[in-house]
């Protein structure tokens, strides 16, 4: 007697379940990583104008509102500039321009990061010496 071989429609659809569930539990995992690693982009363009205002400072008593002189591709840190990648447009706000002692660079997501709605926003703040890390969810957009 002759066996056929094959799959019956039953294990089928046993296995296009099995593969429907893992994808439902992989797809979201997912995303977050992609969001998590576009997050990357405003955390390097901002240590950027970071890293060009303590220069600016360095050189000069007060934090400047005219990035252009540092080597930033950002003619005025008022205005929204888009990151590196363009996942975050980044702003910067120095009060008291020639008394600045305090500046504090904002960055908001923008287009496909828009839906990271944990880390809409991410922010560094320096006044009187003292860094604060702060976003939408508190500090768990930050690294450590």
């Amino acid at each position: 007697m002759m066996r056929s071989r094959g799959f019956t429609l039953l294990e089928l659809l046993i296995t296009v379940a099995i593969a429907a569930i893992l994808s439902a539990i992989a797809y979201p995992s997912f995303v977050e990583s992609i969001r998590k690693g576009r997050r990357a982009d405003a955390v390097e363009f901002m240590t950027k104008v970071q890293q060009a205002e303590e220069q600016w400072r360095a050189n000069n008593s007060f934090y400047t509102t005219d990035l252009s002189s540092t080597g930033l591709k950002v003619a005025s840190v008022t205005s929204d500039a888009p990151s590196s990648k363009g996942y975050y447009t980044v702003s910067v706000t120095v009060p008291g321009a020639t008394s600045g002692s305090a500046y504090t660079i904002i960055a908001k997501a923008t287009g496909a990061q828009a839906a990271d709605v944990k880390c809409a926003s991410m922010s560094i703040a320096v006044a009187g010496g003292q860094i604060t890390y702060d976003s939408t969810s508190g500090q768990a957009c930050w690294a450590k």
